[in-house]
């Protein structure tokens, strides 16, 4: 782990989740913890802007597309992106950031339902229809995931949109 700390003694933030409206400033509070220190993997091509502030930035999309001119599903993103992190050398970074979550969340899913088998499913379909059983799935391999990512830096930091709250099939108010 690196030994600079970045945050106050006796303070550990692991993993911290961002979310506002789109330009509220996510992007940039996660660059901001320790940005030369920083490892950022840009989904959105939104953080160009601010490589000024000697993170390590890494262009997904443009990424992704050179491995896969043709296209790509969530879950091509979601398994190259578990590779790379898999081998980042603990301590190299103080502080990871995804730039969003959500490429990662839908890859993720998809891998778990690709795997139906090694969770006694003969189907996919099958398999995503035991809804909650499919769901704590997801759930088990976010959270060893996780906690592999904060094993090797002090804060894994994400960030995420805030989304409308949908009622009888139509978009309504937060409350």
């Amino acid at each position: 782990m690196a030994t600079e700390k970045i945050w106050p003694k006796g303070v550990k933030i692991e993993v911290l989740g961002l979310t506002g409206d789109f330009a509220s400033g996510k992007t940039l509070f996660g660059l901001s913890i320790d940005p030369r220190k920083t490892l950022l993997y840009d989904f959105e091509k939104s953080a160009g802007t601010y490589e000024s502030l000697g993170m390590e930035r890494i262009d997904v999309p443009t990424l992704m597309l050179e491995k896969h001119p043709k296209g790509y599903a969530p879950v091509d993103v979601f398994r190259w992106w578990l590779k790379h992190i898999t081998a980042i050398e603990p301590g190299k970074y103080s502080v990871i950031v995804v730039d969003t979550i959500t490429d990662i969340e839908a890859g993720l899913a998809d891998a778990v339902k690709a795997n139906h088998e090694k969770f006694g499913f003969k189907t996919a379909s099958a398999f995503q229809a035991t809804g909650g059983i499919y769901w704590s799935y997801i759930l088990a391999e976010w959270k060893q995931t996780l906690a592999d990512l904060a094993a090797r830096c002090q804060t894994f930091a994400f960030t995420s949109h805030l989304r409308k709250i949908w009622r009888s099939g139509r978009p309504t108010s937060a409350q």
